[in-house]
């Protein structure tokens, strides 16, 4: 069996319960849309839920919370985690929804002996893994189970819980060795940590990167050296997403394809918390600043006057129509004022009050177009 079919039991159960994060991956124990439904096509008896409203006690539930040791949270119990018991776990109807339980109550109640009672040698070292962290105790990793990848993987667990590099000198393959230090380079942002790797384009680089992101730095991005300029450009999109800054999103080159879905990744995931449309103007590629900048803050804050800050005719009356669309409002359209008297101003305020009515089926706001009768007509079919 390879490592990937050994450790596909640890990566469901981390999406079906929602305890803890990948380690290295950036994501967080708090981390919306991690539960999901149960996988195992079994009926569940309210333990592990089917990621339906109201469902078990593992649904959505990450039994971890606050700032645990090391910073990763997840040996903080939530409120409710403790009600979970062997006996819940017995009602499953399926292996796997039994032993994914009896992890939850094992990492709840703090219980390697809970842990070596389970099977699946990947859930049993998914389990004992993130006890050996919430006690910070490599020596526990033997326990993981008699693959060596579910032993390093546990012990890079536990250096990173601890932010302690030196735990990955425990590690004897480097396959293993250099993610482990990477992984404590991630959550430190210690940059000495990534010349301890030395295996040119592939962990090196990522570390760069995860140091880069921890300190919000795009200058060691350029220590990035792969044989292609986009590994350090996207290093700089992430960095620019994790410092939140519209400018160094701006910075992107986008004379490749790649480049520019770079901007307009960066661009939408910043423009989604930015307060004002007036932080996209540092974007200078204009149908990047007007699709993906402007007309996301404009839609979330439900501000049509935002979408005046497009000049372009066509991508302004996309702006405001997606708008109404978002509030479902047609009147919303009769607001599209556009830059130059091309016409356009009715042909745009009567499609977007079609849209509207295409989306809210209420064909009373066909009555707001008056000067079209073709288009109103085409309003009413809708």
């Amino acid at each position: 069996m390879n490592v990937f079919s050994k450790l596909l039991p640890l990566i469901i159960l981390v999406f079906l319960c929602g305890c803890i994060c990948i380690p290295g991956t950036g994501g967080s124990p708090d981390d919306s849309g991690a539960s999901g439904g149960s996988t195992s096509g079994g009926a569940s008896n309210g333990v592990v839920s089917d990621g339906s409203s109201g469902g078990g006690i593992l649904s959505g539930l990450n039994p971890f919370s606050g700032g645990g040791s090391g910073g990763s949270g997840i040996c903080h119990i939530q409120p409710g985690a403790e009600k979970l018991t062997l006996t819940d776990c017995e009602k499953e109807k399926t292996t796997f929804n039994k032993e994914t339980c009896k992890a939850g109550v094992a990492i709840v109640k703090n219980d390697i002996s809970i842990c070596k009672t389970i099977a699946s040698e990947g859930i049993r070292g998914f389990c004992v893994s993130t006890i050996a962290q919430c006690r910070g105790d490599e020596s526990l990793c033997n326990e993981a189970g008699s693959d060596v990848s579910l032993i390093y993987t546990c012990v890079s667990m536990v250096a990173e819980g601890k932010k302690d590099a030196s735990i990955c000198e425990g590690i004897s393959n480097p396959v293993y060795k250099k993610p482990c230090i990477r992984q404590v380079a991630a959550v430190t942002g210690n940059l000495a940590l990534c010349d301890r790797i030395d295996d040119g384009e592939t962990e090196k680089d990522r570390c760069f990167e995860a140091v880069a992101i921890y300190r919000k730095d795009p200058s060691i991005c350029e220590k990035v050296s792969g044989s292609i300029d986009y590994w350090r450009q996207e290093c700089v999109m992430k960095v620019s997403m994790a410092a939140q800054d519209m400018t160094l999103c701006a910075s992107l080159k986008t004379d490749s394809k790649s480049g520019k879905d770079n901007m307009i990744g960066c661009a939408e995931n910043i423009s989604a918390s930015a307060g004002s449309a007036s932080s996209c103007n540092v974007i200078k590629v204009e149908d990047i600043r007007d699709y993906h900048c402007i007309t996301p803050i404009a839609v979330k804050s439900g501000e049509v006057k935002a979408c005046e800050k497009i000049t372009d005719n066509s991508r302004r009356i996309h702006c405001a129509t997606q708008v109404a669309l978002k509030l479902k409002d047609a009147s919303v359209c009769e607001k599209i004022t556009l830059p130059s008297s091309s016409g356009m101003d009715s042909y745009g305020k009567n499609n977007c009050i079609i849209d509207v009515v295409k989306t809210t089926k209420d064909k009373s706001a066909c009555a707001r177009i008056t000067d079209n009768t073709n288009a109103k007509r085409s309003c009413e079919q809708a």
